[in-house]
């Protein structure tokens, strides 16, 4: 059971969130959006997250709130998800950003081999972060052993994160939680205006 705290409340989004999504996403990973997507980042996330059946959907996201106040969110799906709509979300991504997606399109290919790969049984935390006034209050702890319980009632048996090495917050907070880093890999973007080593970080299921 996750243990409960009568101040934060977790609950599945609604469309209406989708600045708070888009915002917190920019939070979560704010260089990497903007280096693939270019100033259109905010406007593409809220798009794609008010569709239903793509990755980065309102259905698959958890906000938490505190005292009634938006905290944080998580965005993560299962394996079956990810095999599903990684087509459309391709398809919503092309109708959106147009043109725009086909000079994009280098860069993000060019992702897709260091995040985002999941095999059978996992479950994969795309996106999460909390505000800053929320911090260390347990929304973030909240948010990942809720996550944690809708990946058992899919089936799902690890969870997989990718992780900046230098987001020490991040790290911490998974370390506690039972996540250990698995693997390294790095990634260069723009001709270097983004360059950075990332861990792949796991936590088995029981």
């Amino acid at each position: 059971m996750v243990p409960q705290d009568k101040r934060i409340q977790v609950r599945k989004a609604m469309p209406d969130d989708a600045g708070d999504f888009a915002e917190l996403v920019l939070i979560s990973a704010p260089s990497f959006f903007p280096a693939i997507w270019g100033d259109s980042a905010n406007d593409v996330l809220q798009y794609m997250f008010r569709r239903p059946h793509n990755l980065f959907s309102f259905e698959h996201t958890l906000f938490a709130e505190l005292d009634g106040a938006r905290a944080g969110m998580l965005l993560g799906y299962d394996w079956r998800t990810k095999k599903r709509e990684d087509i459309r979300t391709g398809l919503l991504l092309m109708k959106r950003m147009k043109l725009g997606f086909f000079l994009r399109l280098p860069p993000m290919i060019k992702t897709q081999r260091v995040f985002g790969g999941i095999g059978e049984g996992e479950y994969y935390i795309s996106n999460f972060a909390t505000f800053p006034e929320h911090r260390g209050m347990g929304a973030g702890t909240r948010l990942l052993l809720e996550a944690e319980e809708e990946a058992k009632q899919s089936g799902g048996v690890r969870m997989v994160v990718d992780v900046d090495a230098d987001n020490s917050v991040a790290q911490s907070l998974y370390q506690r939680t039972g996540y250990s880093v698995v693997r390294e890999a790095s990634l260069s973007l723009r001709g270097g205006k983004y360059d950075r080593h990332i861990y792949r970080i796991c936590k088995e299921l029981t």
